[in-house]
């Protein structure tokens, strides 16, 4: 008896039951098809191992006699599926198995559809013949992970992470970032163990194959305590904890940094996040500016050339609303 949920995360838009069950055990063999359009997409080898893992752990790998054959389909523009490019239908009858799609991130949420309900039917040894049709009802699913506080993740973690945000089709990670990224222009501020500009990259391409893209950030103006404790440093902040909004030395070296990480992040969003920046008004030369133009006119006047530079790098900027809420003028 099945109720009208799945075990698929997240639920489906829609599911259209049938009174039948497809069988399978570890005495039932699994191959599949797959489009020729889809052997060049760095997706089609990742759906390609996600069903291996799958025929490994719940089929047998030579059974003639028991066979299910799953079809994988990139529908024309004419037979297009509701729902946009990330959609997909995945069908399951006595005949086999079956996901359409407008595009192979659509199969690959097919197939990870069809994977958790395998696993989740595993002790049962069928599954409900059905119908679904699955689509996101927000374009941007992202996740973001502050890497700059507490142990730093290796990379096999991390590309773990990114499996994982896939299987849950999720398509955007952002890492928080102060200090942990080793750049050529600046390496003296980060730890020994700090992720490079190449893993960066590594990263970038890796999540391409699961459809999910890294969105970039660096932080910008406050938390820059790790930064400015080095003495290489101490000289951009007017503070202990925050860069200094008005010094040239600071954008520039700003620029550095961002002539290096926006080039390997693949979302469309630079994060520069420049939130709780305590300090527009410290010292006697800040605090004289914010009297004649207010601290939210010192906010800007670091923020607005930092925006135009990630734009003229062909990315659009993003950034933590906290000051803006505060100084709204």
């Amino acid at each position: 008896i099945y109720t009208r949920t799945l075990p698929i995360i997240p639920q489906p838009q829609s599911v259209q039951w049938q009174d039948d069950t497809l069988f399978f055990s570890n005495e039932y063999s699994l191959s599949w098809v797959t489009p020729s359009n889809l052997t060049q997409n760095p997706m089609g080898k990742t759906i390609d191992e996600l069903l291996q893992q799958c025929r490994s752990d719940l089929f047998s790998s030579n059974s003639e006699k028991q066979k299910i054959i799953l079809r994988l389909t990139l529908v024309t523009a004419t037979d297009s599926i509701f729902g946009g490019m990330e959609a997909y239908e995945l069908y399951i009858n006595r005949q086999g198995l079956d996901i359409r799609a407008n595009s192979a991130a659509g199969l690959l949420y097919g197939a990870h559809s069809l994977r958790q309900l395998l696993y989740s039917h595993k002790s049962k040894g069928y599954l409900p013949c059905l119908e679904v049709l699955d689509y996101p009802s927000f374009p941007f699913r992202g996740v973001m992970d502050d890497i700059s506080r507490g142990p730093l993740s290796n990379m096999d973690f991390l590309k773990k992470q990114i499996r994982r945000l896939s299987e849950l089709k999720l398509n955007v990670f952002s890492f928080y970032i102060e200090h942990v990224v080793r750049t050529k222009s600046h390496p003296g501020f980060a730890p020994p163990d700090g992720l490079t500009v190449a893993q960066l990259q590594e990263l970038s391409e890796y999540a391409a194959r699961h459809h999910v893209q890294i969105m970039g950030s660096f932080q910008s103006l406050g938390h820059f305590r790790s930064i400015l404790s080095q003495p290489e440093f101490a000289h951009l902040g007017v503070s202990d904890r925050m860069l200094d909004p008005v010094a040239p030395a600071s954008r520039l070296f700003l620029e550095d940094i961002y002539d290096e990480l926006i080039p390997v992040s693949s979302h469309p969003i630079f994060n520069i996040n420049c939130d709780e920046t305590y300090d527009l008004a410290r010292g006697p030369r800040l605090k004289s500016l914010a009297d004649s133009i207010g601290e939210g006119g010192v906010y800007a006047h670091h923020v607005l050339p930092l925006l135009k530079y990630v734009r003229s790098q062909g990315k659009r900027p993003g950034l933590w609303g906290d000051v803006l809420l505060q100084h709204p003028d």
